[in-house]
C-alpha cells in the first residue's frame, strides 16, 4: 500500500508520469465507470510549455481544512494537457495586440488599465511612472469572458484546443490522486509557494519560476500559490457535475451568476491555499489575485 509514481517512456524517450495509490489490500484501479479497459495513454504532441495529466481516477475533495471544500470522492477524470505555467504579462501583451478593441485590457479595481498605451500599442510600463510589471509574472486583474476569450485566441493561434480548466481538472492536476493537501504534499509551506508571508514587504505577484517547490506531482507550477485560476465550470455551490463518478466538461449556462475559481494566491493565508479550496466570482469580475491558465483535452482515440 502506498502512493507511488510510474514513469512510462516511449520509444523515442519521451516520459509519462503516472501517479498511483494503492490502499490496504487493494489494487491499482485503472477503469473507467462502466468500461472494462482502459490503456494507459502516452501522448506524442506535447509542446514544451505544457504537461500531461492521465486519464485515471484520484481523490477529490476531503479536505475539512479548505474553504467551501467539496466532500470525498473518488472520481475518474479523462486525459488532458495542462500549461506548465499561467498565463504571463508577456503572453497578454501579445493577444492584445491582435484585438481590435480595449475589451480585454486589465484594469484595476478603479478601472483603469494596467498598462500604459504607446504609439506602438499597450506596453508593460504603468500608467502612474511608478515602474514596470513583470513580463514573467502571471497577469491578473481580467475577466472571465476575457480569460475565455484568450483561450479561443491562442486555440487560433496554436492550432490545439485550448480552453479554461474545469474545477475538477485543475485539482485533479496540482493534488494528484492520493489526496495530499498541497502540490508537493500534506504540508502548508509559505517558503514553498508564494502566499501572504512568504516575502518580505508587501504581498505581491512573482515571476512564475519562482518557488520551485510549488510544483505538482504531474510538473505544473504555481498551483499552490502566487496567482489562482478561472475555470470553465458555473459555480455551485455542492460542486460540479458528476455523471456516475466521472468528471463532466460542462461550462453550464451561458449566463451562470458565478464561476468558479480554484488556487491560492499571493494575498491568501495557510487556509486558503488549500488545493481543495473553492471560490466563486462574478464573470465581469477583476481580481488582482486571479489570472488565467489553458488546458486542453488528450483523450485516446
Amino acid at each position: 500500500m502506498g502512493s507511488y509514481v510510474l514513469e512510462l517512456t516511449d520509444a523515442i524517450g519521451e516520459a509519462t508520469l503516472y501517479p498511483f495509490v494503492i490502499g490496504r489490500q487493494g489494487e491499482v484501479r485503472h477503469r473507467p465507470p462502466g468500461e472494462d479497459e482502459c490503456p494507459l495513454h502516452l501522448p506524442e504532441d506535447l509542446e514544451g510549455d505544457e504537461v500531461y495529466v492521465p486519464a485515471g481516477w484520484f481523490q477529490a475533495g476531503g479536505d475539512e481544512r479548505a474553504p467551501y471544500g467539496l466532500r470525498k470522492r473518488d472520481l475518474w477524470c479523462d486525459g488532458f494537457a495542462m500549461q506548465t505555467h499561467p498565463v504571463t504579462h508577456e503572453d497578454w501583451l501579445r493577444f492584445l495586440a491582435d484585438q481590435p478593441d480595449d475589451e480585454h485590457v486589465p484594469r484595476n479595481d478603479d478601472g483603469d488599465a494596467l498598462y500604459s498605451r504607446g504609439p506602438d500599442g499597450w506596453t508593460l510600463d504603468r500608467p502612474d511612472g511608478s515602474g514596470s510589471w513583470q513580463a514573467d509574472a502571471p497577469v491578473t486583474y481580467v475577466t472571465w469572458h476575457s480569460a475565455e476569450a484568450y483561450a479561443a485566441w491562442r486555440a487560433e493561434q496554436d492550432g490545439v484546443p485550448w480552453r479554461l480548466p474545469f474545477e475538477l481538472e485543475w485539482e485533479k492536476a496540482a493534488r494528484g490522486v492520493d489526496g495530499r493537501v498541497m502540490p508537493w504534499g500534506d504540508t502548508v509551506d509559505a517558503a514553498y509557494c508564494n502566499l501572504r508571508g512568504s516575502l518580505e514587504g508587501p504581498p505581491r505577484l512573482v515571476e512564475v519560476e519562482a518557488f520551485p517547490h510549488d510544483v505538482s506531482v504531474y510538473g505544473v507550477r504555481g498551483l499552490g500559490g502566487n496567482s489562482a485560476d478561472w475555470c470553465a465550470d458555473a459555480y455551485e455551490s455542492e460542486g460540479p457535475v458528476i455523471a456516475g463518478d466521472r468528471v463532466v466538461r460542462d461550462e453550464g449556462a451561458p449566463d451562470a451568476r458565478f464561476r468558479s475559481v480554484r488556487g491560492g494566491s499571493y494575498r491568501d493565508g495557510p487556509e486558503a491555499v488549500r488545493c481543495a479550496s473553492r471560490w466563486r466570482a462574478l464573470p465581469a469580475s477583476r481580481s488582482g489575485r486571479v489570472g488565467v491558465r489553458l488546458v486542453r483535452s488528450i483523450d485516446p482515440g
